[in-house]
């Protein structure tokens, strides 16, 4: 037997020096790689500051039908002026043709003369024909007895029932018939109907076992309402009339699993407009800006449970399943975490909440109690903006949240990851640059651009502006008018006039997609400048955690990189999260919004470019309350008339 040799203590020393050095090699290269990741995020502006901004909610953004025959000749024959007969060609067989129909007809009773045939010198041998097509196996099935009396070819019913002509014959279809019933399955087999007709004469009544029988073997085995079929049997046996459209089976509609309740300990109701028109037609600014906040530690939503449904069932049978409801899907954002029950979110920070895209967020708040201006410098801040005074030329303003203006903004710019409200007029140079990544809110707008990623509301007019909204965009007061500028607006324009009684040239634009393609791109973009990173951090990280577990004493320094480099990937790793459930709303937006049309309430000025997807029309006249929409062909727009505002 031989022993393994124990590995002297120089080898081990020397094994645990190696071990060591790598470790601060690897430590090195990562912290070097950090480094290099943040010159990289700054140089393509994707700060993490620059990168919370972009990713803010919404910073993206023959039956033939017979007839009684009124002449008396079938073909060669003559019908006994007795006789009352039906011509019938539109079915295959005699069995075919419904007993109903032929229900007016009086029976010809066995014996009686039906039709004959006088003999005709100049054909000799019509008798002969007649006798071939009415030979004696035909006869036997269709109730008939030809005979020859003298120079007459004569043909006797031997049967009950009425006379048809089918095929240029005649037919006698027994006026005794059984008890019948017809069985209708509609086609998603969810219910199934019965029509049920008496015996005649000396026909056998129905039974309820052979509707039984008649049902399983059409598979129809669910759900049969058996009181339905005893009480229309018994009905159709002893009144002698018809029953029918008698629903005898019904399926059962699977009931869905209802999705799991959300419970948010908040108003998500979007704040009201804080418009208000003041008597001599100025805008009243001293109206206070609607802003929910929250305090650290608050509860903020809860996620309640998902129930599974019931199955339903067809008629034949067919298990029909139910849909499970779905848990919404809520991702923490910026100053949000979730409880230790995995249903519960938290307000880390104090400041404003926001629920958007399914991303909790709360953002702080700052306060610009003045104008901004030389004073107050430009203000760049990571949450939302609330300046009680006005914007002023040259200036900037730039928010990962809210904007709230509470006068007026001139020729500046202004950058929200959310909405902007401007209680006042957005009034520039044509350097004046509003952008938001929701909604915006404005009072008046002249000579500026604004990009939304949400809706565009203005209360009274925009002018010789250029407006770009993956919404819509909605001019509400009495006399809101579009004049002069371009106006794009994803699913639609909704406003009292567009263009001016000078002809003044304005264009508009719907269901044009320019916001969202260039954002889903600049979030493609990103991912893929985050997916580089966290690449570049796991070939240092893989190596560096395998000597972690091989129990190697860490100084205080080393940890201390060890968590900054695992720190930064975390961080990395839920931006990702966010870019992809972005991206995925983008998507959604640019597939849902389908073009939308142009609402003018009141007056359509002429020299206005109206772009419909990709067709343009120029009006060269004045119309009034119309709606403009893209035709069904897509290659016109129609104009359809509106009840004029008063």
């Amino acid at each position: 037997m031989t022993s393994k040799r124990k590995k002297p203590d120089s080898d081990f020393q020397d094994d645990l020096g190696h071990d060591i050095d790598m470790l601060d090699n690897l430590l090195n290269r990562g912290m070097d790689e950090l480094s290099d990741i943040e010159i990289d995020e700054m140089t393509k502006g994707l700060s993490e500051e620059e990168l919370a901004q972009k990713l803010k909610s919404g910073n993206l953004l023959k039956v033939g039908r017979s007839e009684f025959s009124g002449a008396r000749k079938a073909g060669d024959l003559t019908i006994d002026e007795s006789v009352q007969f039906m011509v019938e060609n539109d079915v295959k067989t005699v069995s075919e043709i419904p007993l109903e129909r032929l229900e007016p007809l009086d029976d010809v009773e066995p014996g009686q003369l039906v039709a004959y045939c006088e003999a005709d010198e100049q054909r000799p041998a019509l008798h002969a024909m007649l006798q071939k097509d009415y030979e004696h196996e035909f006869c036997e099935v269709a109730g008939i007895e030809p005979r020859m009396e003298g120079d007459r070819f004569l043909l006797f019913a031997t049967r009950l029932g009425k006379v048809v002509l089918f095929n240029k014959k005649l037919h006698i279809v027994p006026a005794d018939h059984d008890a019948r019933f017809e069985i209708q399955v509609d086609a998603d087999k969810m219910s199934a109907r019965m029509c049920f007709f008496p015996p005649k004469g000396a026909g056998t009544m129905l039974t309820v076992a052979k509707v039984m029988d008649e049902l399983d073997r059409c598979s129809v085995t669910h759900g049969i309402d058996r009181n339905a079929i005893e009480e229309s049997v018994n009905l159709v046996n002893t009144a002698k009339e018809a029953i029918v459209d008698v629903v005898i089976a019904t399926g059962k509609k699977p009931r869905d699993g209802t999705d799991a309740p959300v419970k948010f300990h908040f108003s998500t109701a979007a704040p009201e407009i804080a418009f208000k028109i003041l008597p001599d037609g100025k805008i009243d600014y001293k109206k206070e800006a609607p802003i929910k906040m929250v305090k650290r530690g608050d509860l903020l939503a809860t996620l309640g449970e998902a129930t599974a449904g019931e199955n339903g069932y067809c008629v034949d049978g067919r298990v029909l399943a139910a849909n499970p409801g779905s848990v919404e899907l809520i991702l923490e954002g910026e100053n949000v975490r979730k409880g230790e029950d995995d249903r519960s979110f938290y307000a880390e920070a104090d400041g404003m909440i926001s629920f958007h895209e399914n991303i909790l967020s709360v953002f702080p708040h700052y306060h610009v109690n003045s104008d901004v201006d030389m004073k107050s410098g430009n203000i760049n801040f990571n949450g939302s903006v609330t300046v009680l005074g006005t914007v002023r030329s040259g200036f900037e303003v730039r928010a990962t949240g809210d904007i709230f203006v509470i006068n007026s903004v001139e020729a500046a710019s202004i950058s929200a990851g959310r909405d902007i409200r401007v209680n006042g007029a957005i009034v520039g140079g044509g350097g004046t640059v509003v952008k938001a990544g929701r909604n915006v809110f404005v009072g008046h707008v002249q000579n500026a651009t604004i990009e939304a990623e949400g809706d565009i509301t203005v209360v009274r007019s925009v002018m010789h502006s250029s407006i770009y909204s993956t919404g819509k965009v909605i001019l509400h007061d009495g006399n809101g008018s579009i004049v002069g500028g371009v106006v794009h607006a994803l699913k639609g324009i909704e406003s009292m006039s567009i263009g001016s009684p000078m002809g003044t040239q304005t264009e508009v634009v719907v269901g044009s997609d320019f916001l969202v393609q260039r954002k889903k791109q600049e979030l493609v973009d990103i991912a893929a400048f985050h997916q580089c990173n966290v690449d570049k951090i796991d070939i240092v990280l893989r190596p560096l955690m395998d000597i972690v577990k091989k129990g190697i004493p860490l100084g205080s320094e080393k940890k201390r990189r060890l968590t900054t480099i695992v720190e930064k990937r975390k961080k990395i790793v839920k931006q990702l999260a966010i870019i992809k459930q972005k991206t995925d709303y983008i998507a959604n937006v640019a597939a849902s919004a389908g073009g939308g049309d142009i609402h003018v309430q009141r007056t359509l000025y002429p020299d206005v470019l109206i772009k419909m997807g990709n067709v343009t029309f120029k009006t060269t006249e004045e119309r009034r309350a119309v709606c403009c929409k893209l035709g069904a062909d897509k290659e016109k727009i129609e104009f359809k008339s509106m009840r004029a505002v008063n």
